[in-house]
């Protein structure tokens, strides 16, 4: 046994950090991790040597890359590369920079796959997804420049809960795990499986909180797309142990985004137990009141061997995060004013094309009992009689049917709200169009409005929780999109534009009646 110099717990001889402080004690020494660009795949340090022997071009603050790209300095580097800032002399823009290993990417083959998904990548345009701008290779120097976005890595963010010895509350961690499930469905839509997912290589943008989560998934650049891979290819098998799917040692050519919703389970199950899920792992709920025991189940069956058992799609998981989230109702007393969730008074509304809610939507509000406006309520016998207006006092004459007290039938219960009644208005997205969008009581939407260089769009659809079709036209050039649109239920509608081929033209998010960033109103 060793223990902590920082918080002086006791810990096994090969215990590499502190369970309780997060502090790096010993045993097996890692690489350092860094916030940029998911190079730095995890791995032993002896490993890491070995990989950075090979040549890899070194470039210094001043210097200029590809006759294009002004370096400014260093953001982080690991056993894939170096990643730098950069200043693009096309655009004026800082950019990332990422030079990989050539061992890395080593043959004509390997690079040309690389390249081939580079262009599956760059088409990529999602908020929760970091752009990818270029990639190829100078002089043998393979390279993916991204957009560069400041923040902090979801590794760096949950050490800071267990330094303080905090837990991470469950409606933080689901909204986390709901932004990330946003990103890889429109990757995963454009056929691309991300492959090497984890907490590195996820950026948050603020402070997450129940209601929102600002980030960015990167490092889309070594994914390869599901539909260009045949079984002649050879896969590395990239990825990093302990979130990488079984399959991806065995078949990583022949990977699916069930691959990517297991890394999800990983990465939800450590931010709710703070270590990775190995061997015989505890449940969730079982050592927290705030987990609903269904995470559990879905948890499960995330990170099931079989890759057939798991989830299938990121809709799949979204849904069974919905219905493990789900209260039991409570029932009404005739008597008193409950407080309910949401979705119970929302039951009603499937009828308009409301699906699933959100785990995260359950809200209280005061509801009045459909019986609470009967004034004779609790009273029986002669008090329930004089109060439903009999004469109790009219004897009954020879032959005269007996009089029955009926009680009078309880009013209707109110109609469900309009889930629908804050949506009317300006909707934004992060690229700058804005639309005027009318929506109508049954879902429907219509309106128009501009897109971010000035031309005229026209949106039509219907509001759903799943998946739905629409259309975005844009008629001063005479071209109509596919248009896939999702309602979160509050005030955001995800939505992925579609060339006429089928292949994904620009994907983003609406903000109804908000600019991007600010609360919901």
């Amino acid at each position: 046994m060793s223990a902590c110099t920082k918080c002086d717990t006791e810990l096994p001889d090969d215990a590499a950090f502190c369970p309780e402080c997060g502090e790096r004690v010993g045993g097996e020494a890692y690489s350092p991790v860094q916030t940029i660009g998911g190079l730095e795949t995890v791995m032993p340090e002896s490993d890491t040597a070995a990989q950075t022997d090979a040549a890899v071009t070194i470039l210094s603050p001043g210097s200029v890359f590809a006759e294009r790209y002004t370096i400014e300095g260093v953001l982080g580097q690991g056993g894939m590369g170096v990643v730098y800032l950069a200043k693009d002399s096309a655009s004026e823009e800082k950019v990332a920079l990422k030079l990989i290993h050539p061992n890395r990417i080593s043959g004509e083959k390997a690079l040309k796959r690389l390249v081939d998904e580079g262009l599956i990548t760059r088409k990529l345009r999602h908020p929760n997804i970091v752009a990818v701008y270029d990639v190829g290779a100078v002089n043998g120097q393979p390279y993916v420049t991204m957009e560069y976005v400041e923040g902090t890595s979801l590794r760096q963010w949950q050490r800071t809960f267990m330094q303080k010895q905090q837990d991470i509350s469950f409606p933080v961690a689901a909204r986390i795990i709901e932004e990330i499930l946003k990103g890889l469905e429109a990757a995963h839509e454009a056929g691309v499986v991300h492959r090497d997912l984890k907490p590195e290589n996820i950026i948050l943008l603020g402070e997450p909180s129940a209601q929102k989560a600002s980030l960015r998934i990167l490092d889309f650049g070594i994914a390869r797309a599901t539909k260009a891979t045949t079984q002649a290819d050879t896969g590395t098998g990239l990825g990093t142990p302990g979130y990488m799917a079984p399959e991806q040692r065995t078949n990583p050519d022949m990977v699916t985004p069930a691959a990517d919703l297991f890394s999800v389970s990983v990465i939800f199950y450590e931010l709710l137990v703070e270590v990775l899920p190995q061997g015989h792992w505890q449940a969730p709920s079982g050592g927290r009141s705030d987990v609903p025991p269904a995470i559990d189940q879905l948890i499960e069956s995330g990170l099931s061997l079989r890759p057939s058992s798991r989830p299938q799609s990121v809709d799949q998981y979204r849904k069974a995060m919905a219905q493990s989230g789900r209260k039991p109702i409570t029932p009404i007393n005739r008597k008193t004013s409950l407080n309910l969730p949401k979705w119970a008074l929302w039951a009603g509304a499937a009828a308009v094309g409301i699906g699933a809610v959100s785990v995260f939507e359950m809200v209280g509000e005061d509801v009045t009992g459909p019986y609470d406006s009967d004034p004779c309520a609790g009273l029986y016998g002669n008090d329930y009689q004089l109060c439903a207006g009999y004469d109790i006092n009219d004897e009954e004459e020879e032959g005269d049917e007996p009089i029955v007290p009926v009680s009078p039938p309880p009013p209707p219960p109110p109609p469900p709200p309009n889930p629908y009644a804050k949506l009317s208005g300006p909707w934004t997205d992060n690229w700058g169009t804005r639309l005027n969008i009318q929506v109508t009581s049954s879902g429907s939407i219509s309106g128009s409005g501009y897109g971010p260089d000035g031309s005229r769009l026209n949106l039509s659809g219907r509001m759903s929780t799943s998946p739905v079709t629409g259309q975005l036209s844009a008629p001063n050039v005479g071209m109509t999109f596919a248009t896939q649109l999702r309602w979160d239920g509050g005030c955001h509608v995800d939505y992925v534009t579609y060339n006429p081929d089928g292949s994904v033209n620009l994907a983003g998010q609406f903000h109804a009646n908000h600019a991007p960033g600010a609360p919901c109103p």
